[in-house]
């Protein structure tokens, strides 16, 4: 009868720990998906900033408008041949990205 009571409570105990498993790697795989989108969205600012641009729906739609004009080169024979400096994005350039992304150093990390 007790070795029934302590199998029981074993088994309990047990399916408890596999839900508190499965929650902590729920809440990990949360926090990991809010860290990349806080990342992202530093990072997307700077560039932002860098060109200019008051708000990031600005930014999305120029990288929109950006993206339909290397479709229609592309279409015409311009495959993987971009002049960029023709098309006056005004891109981050590596230096100013560091310096911003170096102000928040969680950020750019992956934890």
């Amino acid at each position: 009868m007790e070795s029934q009571c302590l199998q029981r409570e074993e088994s309990e105990t047990s399916e408890k720990l596999a839900r508190f498993h499965r929650e902590a790697v729920e809440a990990l795989a949360k926090l990991e998906r809010f860290r990349k989108q806080r990342a992202s969205l530093v990072t997307r600012g700077a560039i932002m900033v860098a060109r200019g641009f008051q708000s990031l729906d600005e930014l999305d739609e120029q990288e929109c408008a950006e993206s339909i004009l290397m479709a229609e080169a592309q279409a015409v024979g311009a495959a993987d041949v971009i002049d960029w400096n023709a098309l006056e994005l005004g891109f981050v350039t590596l230096t100013s990205l560091a310096g911003i992304l170096l102000t928040y150093p969680d950020s750019s990390s992956g934890s």
